[in-house]
């Protein structure tokens, strides 16, 4: 009994020994190249595969999983084991590259790609052309990924209202038929709700919900 209790021990502290390798190493692995390129889904399934291998086979390379993939990448306070996929530790640290270019940090490598492309707020709208850098494209496709959990905030912008991107529905300067020019951001969103009333042009359904619904902060 004894035995078998010490055998069992042994498979756990196993399991356990290749968890914290698999953690530390497999999704780590690529991460260089990672900070700077989306790269191809294939590339990222593989090493994923290897992970759940790694995790659930033995030295001789059996075992079978016992646990869904979707189960173990969970964090654990959502009752998985930690293990991040690869996209997702992609799409994290191009963040970090998305988060710099709206900013508009005082780093040298942004100002280089605001003076070629865009820089701010303005990044949430911007798009790709076949003829841009791997740099940007990939700076693109993870902003895509992580636009819906942006929120934007009003401040004490003194920015055009019209001819800034302050809403989801891009410029609102060209969703109406005229505008007062001298208005800021902070003189409409700072007014009573609804907002709108400060506004004398005429404006569509979709755009006076929008405005309505900003929030000063």
């Amino acid at each position: 009994m004894q035995s078998k209790l010490a055998s069992l021990k042994n498979k756990l502290l196993n399991k356990a020994g290749r968890l914290t390798i698999a953690s530390l190493v497999f999704s780590s692995i690529s991460s260089y190249y990672m900070q700077i390129v989306w790269m191809p889904q294939r590339i990222f399934d593989r090493i994923d595969q290897t992970t759940r291998n790694f995790t659930w086979r033995d030295a001789n390379n059996k075992g079978i999983h016992l646990v869904g993939w979707n189960e173990i990448a969970r964090p654990k306070y959502q009752g998985g084991l930690g293990i991040r996929t690869t996209r997702e530790v992609n799409i994290c640290l191009l963040g970090k590259l998305v988060w710099d270019m709206v900013r508009s940090s005082n780093k040298l490598w942004v100002d280089f790609l605001s003076d070629k492309y865009v820089v701010g707020p303005r990044l949430l709208y911007a798009t790709t052309r076949p003829t841009d850098s791997s740099t940007w494209f990939s700076i693109i496709r993870a902003k895509n990924s992580l636009k819906a959990s942006f929120s934007w905030c009003a401040s004490s912008s003194i920015s055009s209202f019209w001819y800034y991107p302050c809403s989801t529905l891009g410029y609102l300067g060209t969703l109406v038929p005229y505008v007062d020019i001298h208005l800021t951001v902070k003189d409409v969103i700072s007014y009573n709700n609804p907002h709108t009333q400060v506004l004398y042009t005429p404006l569509p359904p979709i755009v006076s919900n929008t405005i309505n619904n900003m929030h000063f902060k």
